[in-house]
C-alpha cells in the first residue's frame, strides 16, 4: 500500500502554504495513531570529491497525519482517478518474506494487476 504516498499529499495540504523546495525528510509511525511527516527545505552541502549531501537547517516541520486520512485520500485518488489507491495504478506491488532480506514486486493484491480502481456495490458491502 502507497502510504507513504498518501501521507505526503495530506501532510503538504495540512501544512500548506509551503515554501518553494520543501520536501520530506523524515516518516515516523506514531504508534496506532498515525505517520509523523517531518520536513523542511534542504540546501546543499559539498562532501568529498563530486558527492554533495542535503542539510536541513532550523526546525522542520512535522505534522501527524492519522491513517484515516490516508485511506481517505487513497479513496480520493481513486475516484479522481479511477486508478487503485494501493498501487498507484502501476498494477505492481512490493512484498517481502519473513526470512528473506530481499523485497518482491509481484501483482497488486487489490487491483489483481489490473491497475483500476475495484469496483465496490453497496449491495456487496452490507451482505453476510
Amino acid at each position: 500500500m502507497s502510504l507513504i504516498t498518501h501521507a505526503e499529499i495530506v501532510a503538504r495540504r495540512k501544512l500548506a502554504p509551503l515554501p518553494p523546495g520543501w520536501i520530506v525528510s523524515a516518516w515516523k509511525p506514531s504508534g496506532r495513531d498515525g505517520i509523523l511527516v517531518c520536513g523542511g527545505v534542504p540546501r546543499a552541502v559539498p562532501l568529498w570529491g563530486s558527492l554533495s549531501g542535503k542539510l536541513f537547517e532550523g526546525e522542520p516541520q512535522s505534522v501527524l497525519v492519522s491513517y484515516e486520512e490516508i485511506r481517505a485520500e487513497s479513496r480520493r485518488f481513486e475516484a479522481a482517478t479511477g486508478k487503485c489507491g494501493d498501487c498507484l495504478g502501476s498494477g505492481r506491488a512490493t512484498t517481502q518474506e519473513r526470512r528473506g532480506r530481499t523485497p518482491r514486486q509481484c501483482a497488486c493484491p487489490r487491483c489483481a494487476g489490473t491497475r483500476r480502481a475495484p469496483v465496490t456495490h453497496p449491495e456487496q458491502a452490507h451482505a453476510g
